[in-house]
């Protein structure tokens, strides 16, 4: 190489034109690279929420007040506030039946806490082998609620049911305890048994914060095992009940799946099994006819979900009265 090729390779103008050279090519790699990123994963997920987040939010206001035949939107009709008086009044709507449905259906709450709270009282006591029940007190959580469903409908089912077999022993009769009106529901309730325990993990880590120094001072003040645990342990995981309580009333009011199941997709015994979910459901996408189609599901449930509000803000309002936290 030449002194003079030398030169004008060593050139400050030279250098910075290649300077800027390297850095647009690694600008467009860059650019490049993020094109592909975004066409490969951002855009189907930006996609997907519009479609399915925006789209659907922006649908749920404006189809309740609208005449829909089935699903069909090209069918929609402006009908003001009809809809939500047909559920409200009509004779034929199962609004309140199902509603009295969802409401029952939340005694499972009271009952499964309960047996939750029970069970991790006494894993507290550090009873041998009290990792081994933690386990199997879990497990339950792992069990689809499809595989749960079909479980307890062998339990119920009449004559060669697991419960059926049991009162045949005692020389009871059959009974059908699935396709009777006033047996269902609390043979549903019965159900939400199974995975009572799965709460009692948080239970137990909440009793594990417990001051000891404080229960042991109420013992050697004479307090008993009761007065302990309702003055003093109860009161420090009411925090913890707090959480249970609204996500469990929020689930409860949600049930679908295991009454579809166990009513063997009908809506059982005099439409016992039509919880306001289920009935949101069968308007949409099974019934035809008045009283149902789209625009009357989404009205049942933008009154679900103002009914799940109001139940949510009662529930944050009178925890004030009983709710313990630390720094209060």
């Amino acid at each position: 190489m030449s002194s003079l090729d030398l030169t004008l390779n060593s050139s400050p103008d030279l250098q910075e034109q290649k300077r800027k050279a390297d850095k647009k090519k690694k600008r467009l790699k860059t650019l490049k690279q993020d094109l592909i990123g975004w066409s490969l994963g951002g855009i189907p997920f930006i996609g997907g929420t519009i479609v399915l987040g925006l789209f659907s939010k922006i649908m749920g206001y404006i189809l309740p007040f609208f005449k829909i035949q089935g699903t069909n939107l090209k069918t929609m009709e402006f009908v003001g506030f009809d809809n939500f008086i047909y559920l409200f009044t009509n004779e034929n709507s199962k609004f309140w039946s199902s509603f009295a449905t969802s409401c029952y259906y939340l005694l499972s709450v009271p009952i499964c806490l309960t047996i939750s709270l029970f069970v991790a009282v006494q894993l507290d006591k550090k009873i041998r082998g009290h990792g081994v029940f933690k386990v199997i007190m879990f497990l339950p959580t792992f069990v689809s609620g499809v595989a749960m469903a079909i479980f307890w409908r062998f339990v119920f089912q009449p004559e060669i049911g697991v419960l059926n077999s049991l009162i045949g022993l005692f020389g009871g009769e059959s009974f059908d305890f699935l396709n009777t009106e006033w047996s269902y529901m609390p043979s549903i309730l019965l159900t939400t048994t199974w995975g009572a325990c799965a709460n009692c993990i948080l239970f137990q880590a909440a009793l594990g914060q417990v001051s000891e120094e404080m229960k042991e001072a109420a013992r050697i003040d004479g307090a008993t095992e009761k007065q302990i645990f309702w003055k003093i342990t109860f009161p420090s995981i009411t925090p913890t009940f707090f959480y249970q309580l609204v996500m469990s009333l929020i689930g409860a009011l949600q049930v679908f799946t295991s009454l579809q199941l166990l009513s063997n997709g009908t809506t059982g015994p005099n439409d016992a099994a039509l919880s306001l979910v289920y009935y949101i459901y069968v308007m949409a996408f099974e019934w035809t006819g008045p009283g149902s189609g789209l625009g009357m599901a989404v009205a049942c449930g933008t009154i679900f979900k103002l009914f799940i509000i109001l139940l949510t803000v009662i529930v944050f309002k009178t925890s004030k009265g009983w709710v313990h936290y630390e720094n209060e």
